[in-house]
């Protein structure tokens, strides 16, 4: 029985400015961007990528979600045609209810190139705006103005787009209070169906890295926002991400649950689940590509890996994790229980009323997910699938 991976991310590495946070591969070109190499760079990973795929028994099925990440793929002019010939070398296409994301950044937004990757099949945005106060866009290094992420939005409201923004919070104190509940109900008024939520992690030698917050303020901050959003009739259906009913990020969703995904683009990285389709896998592959060469580093999964990837990806979310699908024991299942119990008790999270040994975190305990985990310390060794 053949492998199917129906799912494809794809890197975007150019930017016009690189923010001093932010850790994915970028390139930077002062001279102007030179899109040819990097259209080179996924032509030439197909040889590879393809040769992955038959020596692992992957046939490609019809994409239920792209997503394409950067960088600034918002820039990338030439991104629908380059695609439409990639696609037709692999004969991927799209499923009939897909999801296909890109992410832009406010002041990047290119109205006729829009409607090309509209056209090509774009059909949700992912919008960087990290914060609608200005005072705090020069300290995040952010080239972007307040207005322009409110032209954006609106822009994005006109045409009628499913569009998702990134928030941050844990952004430096600057000798005056953030009004986060003002930033979120701003930003709402321009009908984002989702919102990611992000914690601002840099170091002190980067602008504003001295003047972070400790940990009490940034669970404050993380409090509101929650409470916000959800007042406003959003779900917190995963620690970073809030979206208004069925509008999740359905792309991220496969990660969560351990799908196959296919990945290009230097730095990506791809995972393949070995086994029968909607099993549990006894191994999987895991791949980045390198940065200057179309070529990729494997790592193969064991079961255990595996096991312990599921319980942490699943407890990141509203779904929680089923420890019944583990082989555990009497002693453990006994240690198991007063970790829920404790959780439970704390109103961290809760049980599944049908299955006792399904666990859930709450918006409380996603804060502290760390922690769960390290409750469960124990449950590492020898682990595997029931």
């Amino acid at each position: 029985m053949m492998n199917k991976v129906g799912r494809l991310y794809i890197h975007f590495p150019f930017c016009r400015h690189l923010c001093s946070y932010c850790d994915f591969y970028k390139e930077i070109r002062e001279s102007g961007f030179q899109f040819e190499s990097f259209h080179d760079y996924l032509h030439q990973s197909l040889i590879a990528h393809n040769k992955l795929l038959v020596e692992n028994n992957f046939l490609w099925q019809p994409l239920k979600s792209l997503y394409i990440g950067g960088g600034t793929p918002s820039l990338w002019k030439d991104g629908p045609s380059v695609l439409d010939d990639f696609f037709k070398k692999q004969n991927i296409k799209f499923a009939e209810d897909y999801e296909f994301t890109y992410e832009l950044n406010p002041g990047t937004r290119d109205l006729e190139n829009l409607q090309n990757w509209i056209k090509f099949g774009l059909n949700r945005v992912s919008v960087g705006l990290q914060s609608l106060d200005q005072r705090y866009l020069p300290i995040l290094d952010r080239i972007h103005t307040t207005q322009d992420s409110l032209a954006t939005m609106q822009s994005l409201r006109e045409r009628k787009i499913n569009y998702s923004v990134d928030f941050m919070i844990g952004l430096p104190n600057l000798g005056f209070k953030r009004d986060i509940r003002a930033e979120l109900k701003m930003a709402i008024d321009y009908g984002p169906s989702h919102f990611s939520v992000y914690i601002l992690t840099t170091g002190k030698k980067h602008l504003g890295g001295k003047e972070l917050p400790g940990d009490k303020q940034v669970n404050e901050e993380f409090d509101l926002v929650a409470k916000t959003l959800k007042s406003e009739g959003f779900l917190h259906y995963e620690v970073s991400n809030f979206s208004l009913a069925g509008k999740e990020a359905n792309h991220n969703q496969a990660y969560w649950r351990g799908e196959s995904v296919a990945a290009f683009g230097p730095s990506a990285v791809g995972f393949l689940k070995l086994g029968r389709e909607n099993l549990r896998p006894s191994s999987a592959l895991r791949y980045k590509w390198t940065p200057n060469k179309a070529e990729f580093v494997l790592e193969k999964l064991n079961e255990g890996e595996l096991c312990l990837e599921a319980i942490y990806l699943g407890m990141r979310t509203n779904e929680g994790f089923n420890f019944q699908q583990l082989a555990l024991d009497t002693e453990s299942l006994e240690k198991l229980n007063n970790v829920m119990n404790k959780w439970e008790k704390s109103n961290l999270g809760f049980r599944n009323n049908l299955n006792k040994l399904h666990f859930t975190l709450n918006s409380d305990g996603f804060i502290i997910l760390d922690n769960f985990m390290s409750d469960l310390f124990w449950v590492s060794k020898s682990l595997r699938f029931g």
